[in-house]
């Protein structure tokens, strides 16, 4: 069994307050944007529901990627 890297656990860490700052910023945005119309909310927390994944793509590739 291969032990975790470093890398692995920073990332997680760094993961884990990013995921953390976003979901409280996304709240935050909601409740300043106020009540929007049905579709119009629909859509808002489709996008923030998927944006989250972008930067985590780049995060777990730098976690995975063999040390040198």
């Amino acid at each position: 069994m291969t032990r975790p890297s470093i890398r692995s656990l920073i990332g997680l860490i760094i993961l884990l307050i990013g995921l953390l700052l976003y979901v409280g910023g996304v709240a935050w945005a909601i409740e300043k944007i106020g009540t929007l119309p049905f579709l119009l909310e629909i859509l808002f927390y489709a996008v923030a529901g998927v944006l989250w994944i972008i930067p985590v793509r780049y995060l777990m590739k730098w976690m995975t990627k063999a040390e040198q």
